[in-house]
């Protein structure tokens, strides 16, 4: 693998991540399922349709994920991350 492409892997957004993203960002006891994200989302970002899952994972990437791979949640960074 070169290294663009690990990167490119290291710096990427997983499903699995956005939803514990949501579960801190939000306060919530436990992650979010699949099925509750559209509604969040929509509530949170005032959107008068439901958002696709695709449209969310751009949203969230845009919203946490900065140029040199930090994922931030709120107004701090993720644990192990820079602050």
């Amino acid at each position: 693998m070169a290294i663009g492409q690990m990167n490119k892997h290291i710096n990427h957004l997983s499903m699995r991540k956005l939803l514990g993203i949501e579960q801190k960002e939000h306060g919530l006891k436990s992650k979010p399922g699949m099925q509750d994200l559209p509604a969040m989302e929509q509530r949170e970002h005032g959107l008068k349709r439901k958002p696709t899952m695709e449209q969310i994972h751009r949203m969230e990437e845009k919203e946490h994920v900065k140029k040199n791979g930090d994922i931030v949640i709120g107004r701090g960074y993720e644990k192990g991350k820079k602050k």
